[in-house]
């Protein structure tokens, strides 16, 4: 198990997949892309969605001991559509004194039409997990191929990506 540790700042280090690159907002064509990119990893995941039961323990990372990977893109196409609301965060990103998704409301994904390719493919159900790992990977290429010429590359805890940007938590 990777073990997380704090900066100077008290930011979290992202050791292996580094620091991610500041916030900036995607221009609107990149955003567009990423759309459409979502929409076929919909419709590819579609013969195994019902396998969700919206339980939302997928989003209680700490507890569930899941990390949701994501590329700087995705996250900052995340930021810019669903915003921010730091007076929130503290009572968002914290359940029962562990992390979870900033974005979710009770068990239910708040930004699910803009969520990473991660939280798409991701299922508890282990018969629907090994689509959603073959779609994942087909997906994050073509993020990366979306990404190019975007700024540096940059996939890694999704946390990571928001704690240091200072957008949440």
């Amino acid at each position: 198990m990777f073990k997380f540790s704090r900066n100077a700042e008290g930011v979290r280090d992202a050791a292996p997949w580094g620091l991610p690159p500041a916030h900036a907002p995607p221009a609107v064509g990149v955003r567009a892309a990423l759309a459409r990119l979502y929409e076929r990893v919909d419709a590819a995941l579609a013969p195994v969605a019902g396998a969700c039961r919206a339980c939302g323990r997928c989003c209680r990372f700490d507890p569930g001991g899941i990390i949701l990977f994501a590329s700087a893109l995705e996250m900052a196409h995340l930021v810019a559509s669903c915003g921010t609301n730091l007076h929130a965060c503290a009572s968002r990103c914290r359940l029962d004194g562990a992390w979870r998704c900033p974005y979710q409301d009770g068990d239910l994904c708040g930004a699910r039409a803009v969520r990473p390719i991660g939280c798409r493919t991701y299922f508890c159900d282990a018969a629907a997990r090994a689509l959603g790992e073959q779609v994942h990977a087909d997906a994050l290429r073509e993020v990366r191929c979306i990404a190019e010429g975007q700024g540096p590359w940059w996939y890694g805890p999704a946390r990571v990506y928001l704690e240091r940007g200072g957008i949440f938590c």
